[in-house]
């Protein structure tokens, strides 16, 4: 893929929750948040089931991140509940692929292990050795 500023990358993941308490369209969720302000943010995002229910968070329930949400059919106990949350995610800056004639990077990490100069070095050390005594 060609290096494009303009082009939009999003990265997504998916918020999940349980069903604790089920009554109709109606249902107590919880494991999705635990903090009241948290459920109060995403108030306006829509919610989702694995069974393809589609809902909305209506309240917060108490002070450990319980919510309550509204369905469009009626929720079951074994349901799981989703939210889908994305955010834009820009690419690495590597100037080579825009310059072809900038230098590498060099890091200490980028050093490549050379057999040859390691056994000159131990050979080296041990003419020492031997002339100091």
């Amino acid at each position: 893929m060609p290096p494009n500023p303009l082009k939009v990358i999003l990265k997504r993941i998916i918020l999940t929750g349980y069903p604790l308490r089920c009554h109709k369209k109606k249902g107590v969720i919880r494991y999705m948040f635990f903090e009241p302000k948290d459920i109060k943010y995403f108030k306006p995002v829509e919610v989702f089931t694995k069974n393809g229910l589609k809902g909305h968070i209506r309240a917060s329930l108490g002070t450990h991140g319980l919510m309550k949400c509204t369905f469009n059919d009626f929720l079951k106990q074994n349901d799981v509940i989703c939210m889908p949350l994305y955010r834009r995610v820009f690419p690495t800056w590597f100037e080579r692929s825009w310059n072809p004639d900038a230098a590498l990077p060099v890091s200490d990490k980028d050093e490549v292990y050379d057999a040859e100069a390691e056994k000159q070095a131990i050979e080296e050390t041990k003419d020492q050795d031997i002339n100091d005594e």
